[in-house]
Order: structure tokens, then C-alpha cells, then sequence
């Protein structure tokens, strides 16, 4: 349930502050259990189950593959990217000092996200860097990347629950972090050219089940031409799906647009 809990924090906005107190409280009770990989296993079950609910409709309302065969594969998949996090949490549970725990595992947690991304071609979705787009490490993704953003997320987590100190210096170390943090986000890695542009960003929001039905190709196709041909925006913006079918296959009136846009050197 906690895992299923820290998935859902991540789509809230500013969910990556709340996410933090989440994996607080896991921590702090998962390094109390004999049985750390076990229970940090069933915890990233819970938390992958919920961040990819997405692809049972994929499989079976777009498939058409039966309820079961894709509840499966879920529960399947989650079940496998679930040992990342579980080792994660067992290597840093052999770890005597508070320290050597809290730095221990946001190293750990960075090292098996990093390899959750790169064996078997990799499956990076769904990771704790998503959370801090909002969140108070935000400012690292520029410098560190992703990865970055996970390794100050764990490691304030870790700190908050394995520290010894008091109260109040956790409160003082926090503050400190999360303020030098954002400091860091006040660093401009672009300088703007020219003057702004107007954008338009566009989604038809076609339910996924009637999305490749031949009855509504054309009405899909017909949404995003109009919409696009009558915008007045410099840059339009659409879903890289936004046409369910390979455009040389369609009727070259349906997506002939009659005045070209105006080329915008960026």
C-alpha cells in the first residue's frame, strides 16, 4: 500500500515534497525488518503496479487481450523492476552506521535506477526524479540529471530517518539542503534569442480504445488539421500519436495545408 501511496504522491502537484515524507516513513520502518529484501520487494510491487496501470489499457482495451492475460503481465513486470529497488535497500541494509546507511542508500538507489534503465535494453519509466520537477531538488536535474534528483530525494529521506541527531538539527540540515538546492536552480544554463514566441500545444484526448478504429481515423485526422491550420501561434505543438496512422497512407486533401507557416529559426 506505501508503494502504491509513493507512486501516486509523484503525479500531485508538488508531489515531490510529499514523496519525500513517504519514503521517510518506509525507511524508517524497513530497516527495523530481518527480512529488508522481501518487504522492499512487495513495497516496489505496489509502487510499479500503480505507476503502470497505463499499460493494462494498452494491452486490453486497445489489444483486445484478455483481462487476465494483461493483469498479468502488469503484475509480471512490476514484479521484475521491483528487485531494483529491493536490492537497493538490502545492500544499504548490511550498513551498520546511520551515515554509512543514509549515503549508502541514495548511492544504491541512483546505481540500480542507472541499471534499471540499461539491462535488457532498460525500462526507466517511473522513476522518483519524475516527482522533483516540482519538488525541492529540481535544481540538480541540470547538472546531475535524473539520477541527481533521485540521489538528494533518498538521501534526505535516509537522513531524516536514520539520523541520530535531534529534531531540531534535522530541521536546520533540511532547511540548509533544500535552500542550497533551489539556489542551484537559479543557475541558467540558456539565454533567450530574439523575441518570444506564441505556442500552441494541442491533444485531442480520443479515448485509446476507439483510437485506431477506421470509424474515427478521419475524424482524429480532421481535428488536429483544423486545429493546426487554425491556429494563429508561430509554434504548434502535438502528441507524437496524435495521427493513428502513417500520414502517406491518407488522402493527400485530408493533410494538404494550403498556406505553409512561417519558418522560425531556433
Amino acid at each position: 500500500m506505501l508503494g502504491g501511496i509513493c507512486s501516486w504522491l509523484i503525479e500531485l502537484p508538488y508531489g515531490g515534497w510529499f514523496l519525500i515524507a513517504g519514503l521517510t516513513v518506509f525507511i524508517h520502518f524497513i530497516f527495523k525488518e530481518k527480512n529488508c529484501f522481501r518487504y522492499s520487494w512487495l513495497f516496489g510491487l505496489g509502487y510499479f503496479c500503480n505507476a503502470l496501470w497505463w499499460i493494462f489499457i494498452s494491452l486490453h482495451d486497445v489489444g483486445k487481450i484478455a483481462t487476465p492475460i494483461s493483469a498479468l503481465a502488469v503484475i509480471a513486470l512490476s514484479a521484475y523492476l521491483a528487485l531494483f529497488p529491493a536490492s537497493a535497500f538490502k545492500l544499504a541494509h548490511s550498513f551498520h552506521s546511520s551515515a554509512a546507511k543514509v549515503l549508502g542508500l541514495a548511492s544504491a538507489w541512483v546505481v540500480f535506477e542507472w541499471l534499471r534503465g540499461q539491462l535488457f535494453t532498460g525500462f526507466p519509466w517511473a522513476g522518483i526524479a519524475e516527482s522533483q520537477v516540482e519538488g525541492p531538488f529540481f535544481g540538480w536535474g541540470g547538472i546531475l540529471g535524473g539520477l541527481g534528483c533521485a540521489w538528494f530525494c533518498l538521501g534526505l529521506a535516509a537522513y531524516l530517518s536514520e539520523s541520530k541527531h535531534s529534531l531540531f538539527t534535522k530541521f536546520v540540515a533540511s532547511l540548509t539542503i533544500i535552500s542550497g538546492s533551489h539556489a542551484v536552480g537559479l543557475i541558467s544554463f540558456t539565454e533567450p534569442i530574439g523575441r518570444p514566441i506564441s505556442v500552441t500545444l494541442i491533444q485531442g484526448n480520443f479515448p485509446q480504445a476507439l483510437k485506431f478504429d477506421p470509424e474515427y481515423v478521419l475524424s482524429q485526422v480532421s481535428f488536429y488539421q483544423n486545429t493546426i491550420k487554425n491556429s494563429s501561434s508561430q509554434l504548434v505543438i502535438a502528441p507524437e500519436t496524435a495521427l493513428p496512422v502513417e500520414i502517406k497512407t491518407l488522402n493527400p486533401e485530408l493533410v494538404k495545408v494550403s498556406d505553409p507557416p512561417p519558418r522560425i529559426n531556433l
